[in-house]
């Protein structure tokens, strides 16, 4: 795509506020908008969204029409995914002060979430019959290397944490990483017994395991439960697209890739570390997802996917998603 010298270096110097997929959505909706008013009329014109996707679940398609000075960015609504014209409204009156991690933006075209920060500015065009929100946007939240990534114990092919003679078995690398995305959908409520979390993440774990053999271990995973704030896993939306658009294989992979941007780019509060982090903070962009196949097999589905570590390197390949 050629630009001018004052555009061609602001995103040369900006590559991920300025992605590629972006610039060619922009492309084609410039040349769409084109060819309606040569021909002065709407019929053949076929124009690229993205879907975008806001707090309390509100997701929309739309055109992404505007950014100033790399913060403000403005997005048209053509038609509402989940949510309406009057919860856009709502959020965008919510007091501009607020921020934290239940204030955000993902934009799939993007392969990118950002805290909002300030105010949503919301604006109807009676003639056109669209909504249309801006909203202030912060930094990218950093991202760390693979290698730096640690381990975590690993689950087994029947959904249960790998506990063996010698103790939990670690996993790490790529191999965690496909665990961590294989149970992105994992979710524990909060007013559960730790009790009864214990024997729902460790089920083949004996009595003699927890009180004697592996003490210190689940005396550790309990105390982690007690931690007060948020989840002990960000909720995912995932069950809840497959069961509403089983039946449409592409805006289904375009909304997972949509959640799976939000829990790589938005932070939540880990328990883990008492901080605010992404819960998949090693991963910098999620560039595709596929669903191959919505038929739900041993609680899981084939997704293929492809990332960029937060260490800049590419990686793709299918994973088990676990969806219930």
């Amino acid at each position: 795509i050629w630009m001018c010298r004052h555009h061609a270096r602001l995103i040369d110097a900006d590559p991920y506020s300025y992605s590629a997929e972006t610039l060619l959505l922009w492309k084609q909706q410039a040349e769409a908008h084109a060819l309606k008013a040569v021909k002065n009329n709407d019929a053949g014109v076929h124009i690229n969204t993205t879907l975008v996707g806001l707090p309390d679940g509100l997701v929309f398609e739309g055109l992404w029409t505007d950014v100033q000075d790399s913060n403000r960015w403005t997005f048209t609504v053509t038609r509402f995914i989940y949510g309406d014209a009057a919860k856009l409204q709502e959020l965008c009156r919510c007091e501009p002060g607020l921020e934290g991690s239940d204030r955000y933006i993902c934009v799939e075209s993007q392969c990118e979430g950002r805290l909002l920060r300030g105010g949503m500015d919301w604006n109807f065009n009676p003639g056109s019959g669209l909504h249309s929100i801006t909203v202030g946007v912060a930094d990218a939240v950093p991202r760390i290397g693979l290698n730096e990534l640690g381990a975590d114990v690993g689950i087994n092919g029947s959904g249960d944490l790998n506990i063996t003679d010698g103790g939990p078995g670690l996993v790490q690398g790529v191999e965690l990483v496909r665990q961590l995305l294989e149970h992105v959908c994992i979710y524990e409520p909060d007013d559960e017994p730790v009790e009864v979390k214990i024997r729902k993440v460790f089920p083949q774990a004996t009595e003699q395991d927890i009180t004697t053999d592996h003490k210190d271990f689940f005396e550790q995973f309990a105390a982690m439960l007690h931690v007060p704030g948020n989840l002990l896993f960000p909720v995912s939306e995932i069950p809840t697209y497959l069961r509403d658009h089983k039946e449409d294989k592409i805006l289904l992979s375009r909304l997972i890739k949509l959640d799976l941007v939000r829990l790589s780019a938005i932070p939540f509060y880990s328990r883990m570390t008492q901080t605010m982090v992404p819960y998949l903070n090693f991963i910098k962009r999620i560039l595709s997802v596929e669903v191959v196949s919505t038929e739900v097999l041993d609680c899981r589905i084939p997704v293929k996917v492809k990332l960029q570590w937060g260490d800049e390197h590419y990686w793709q390949g299918e994973i088990q998603m676990v969806v219930s």
